[in-house]
């Protein structure tokens, strides 16, 4: 096993100190919005769940376990016992806290926090040694700090198998929405519903936004006829983009799930998903599902390994399209009259960008990718972007990169330094690297760039870099199948620790990283955006040696608040 950084993790914080500051935080949580008067409606339009005490508490001894820092199980415990193990609460069932939203406008909102229980009775007594106590007043519950007088404490209500805890008392008029049972989710999850937001907040929403767009339509920024056209038409689209996401959004979910089980083969230290669902037969949902692309151009992954992969592809709205369409119109005629004392070479070739763009528009496919690969000894660049009509880019550059190498910055440029599937790659050397160019890409680096074969790519990094241009490229030359895929990223540790060292990086933290990440198969995060019939959905997982930095951050934390 790695050894340890020499850095002192040893937890300092008195337990009896911290349960000082969640009881601080406790009552500071339910104290919010009391002074106010609080009043709310009948349902909870988000609600936080927990899924219980037990899989905290098993999740905290196996952060121990698998990073061999058995001080953090033992601090957690020795929490658990001056809370005299939190005795009369059902650590198997979930917890919950409910925000309401009020059906009168004015009011403000508030939340409830529930407490699954074992015994009423029995759960008086880790109250009572955090320091708090109940008391009655009139024919209310409150709780407080043990002597403090009456003021305006939370509310607090016992029921038969749960304890309610919110800053207003109307929040009990209302029956519990989530059921305190046990679960099999995530360790957190956080739904919002939208449907249960009152109608008159949406409207009152919506005439804002509409307020605000007409006050934008309507200033003018020193803009032509045309100009300011085209703004409106932009700005009354993006009102009805935010304004259908009010209307047709249903739910919103987050869902944290640490160390999940069932992953033995590749294990993670945890997952983060969300999604969103809009009514499944509404305008949003029927244009989600355009987003899904026929076919990517770009290979999903490569032979070669890369530090960071982010892949972006989908079918862009007609409505998006039109818009950017007017866009490009509007900067070929300014272009066109910058152009008047140019060569006739040079006009066509700026003018055959515009073409380019154009074909695109029609295909309506946008698509991108980066990566950055680790060489022997620094990194590479490799982007590439998917345009129709590359040929055209590529009869602009063998005019202008000739131009640009009498400027000062460049040194020299070899056209058609290389030719890859057809694909012509110009070299360009620069005159000047800044520190950051030279310790990712190397002292000698070099840009390639090169257009065909509907892509437009762009290389930096060492002087024979062709061979890694030379794969991406053959890579590309076959499609993939439709995909819900939209986005993706993938990010690796280890390659970028060179790196860190060579900008001076904090030793201490590079050590840390050093220790965590011995493996180069689990040292990544991975990240997804895909189209559902509904809506959208994401998930970021993290791999398993992340579990050393959590471990480092949390004792490192203990010893700070010594």
């Amino acid at each position: 096993m790695a050894t340890t950084p020499s850095i002192d993790f040893t937890p300092h914080m008195s337990p009896y100190r911290a349960f000082n500051c969640f009881r601080v935080i406790l009552l500071s949580l339910v104290a919010w919005g009391a002074a106010a008067g609080l009043a709310v409606g009948s349902e909870p339009v988000a609600v936080l769940r927990i899924a219980s005490v037990n899989r905290l508490v098993s999740d905290v001894d196996a952060l121990s376990e698998k990073t061999s820092r058995p001080e953090i199980a033992r601090f957690v415990k020795a929490l658990m016992a001056i809370a005299n193990n939190l005795d009369g609460l059902d650590q198997e069932r979930c917890c919950c806290v409910e925000f309401l939203v009020p059906e009168v406008q004015g009011d403000q909102p508030s939340f409830r926090i529930a407490l699954p229980l074992t015994s009423p009775d029995a759960f008086r007594a880790p109250v009572q040694r955090l320091g708090l106590e109940f008391y009655e007043e009139g024919s209310s519950l409150r709780l407080r700090k043990r002597g403090e007088g009456e003021g305006k404490h939370p509310f607090v209500r016992f029921d038969d198998d749960h304890v309610l805890v919110s800053p207003t008392e109307t929040a009990f008029d209302a029956p519990l929405m989530t059921p305190l049972e046990v679960v099999e989710g995530p360790d957190l999850l956080l739904t919002f519903d939208a449907t249960r937001i009152p109608r008159g907040l949406k409207e009152k929403l919506r005439e804002k936004l509409h307020t605000d767009s007409e006050v934008d339509q309507r200033r003018r920024l020193g803009e032509s006829e045309a100009d300011h056209a085209l703004r409106v038409e932009v700005l009354q689209f993006a009102e009805r983009c935010v304004a259908l996401f009010i209307e047709e959004t249903t739910s919103i979910e987050v869902a944290l799930d640490f160390i999940p089980e069932g992953n033995e083969d590749a294990p993670v230290a945890m997952v983060l998903s969300t999604r969103w669902k809009t009514l499944t037969a509404g305008t949003i949902a029927q244009q989600l599902q355009h987003l899904a692309t026929e076919q990517n151009f770009f290979s999903a992954s490569t032979a070669s390994p890369a530090a960071l992969r982010v892949h972006a592809s989908t079918q862009m709205p007609p409505r998006v399209c039109d818009l950017l369409a007017q866009v490009a119109n509007r900067a070929r005629e300014a272009v066109k009259k910058e152009l008047e004392k140019a060569t006739p070479q040079q006009r066509d070739v700026v003018l055959g960008l515009f073409e380019a763009f154009d074909q695109s528009l029609e295909s309506q496919h946008a698509e991108v990718m980066l990566e950055f690969v680790p060489t022997e000894s620094d990194m590479a660049l490799l982007a590439g972007v998917h345009i129709k009509g590359a040929e055209r880019l590529n009869d602009a550059m063998q005019v202008l990169l000739p131009e640009a190498e009498k400027s000062d910055g460049i040194e020299r440029v070899n056209l058609n330094a290389a030719t890859v599937n057809g694909v012509p790659l110009h070299r360009v050397h620069s005159r000047d690297r800044n520190l950051i160019e030279q310790s990712l890409y190397g002292k000698d680096s070099t840009l390639y760039v090169g257009a065909g074969g509907n892509a437009l790519w762009i290389a930096v990094g060492h002087d024979k870099l062709q061979n890694e241009v030379r794969e991406r490229i053959m890579a590309a030359a076959t499609e993939s199948d439709r995909s819900a895929v939209i986005g993706s990223i993938e990010l690796h540790v280890r390659p970028w620790l060179p790196y860190l060292e060579k900008i001076g990086r904090d030793p201490q933290f590079v050590d840390a990283l050093k220790t965590a990440f011995t493996d180069e198969q689990h040292d990544a995060i991975h990240a997804t955006v895909q189209v559902e019939p509904d809506g959208l959905s994401s998930q970021i997982t993290f791999d398993e040696p992340f579990l050393q930095l959590i471990a480092t951050a949390i004792t490192g934390r203990m010893k700070a608040r010594r």
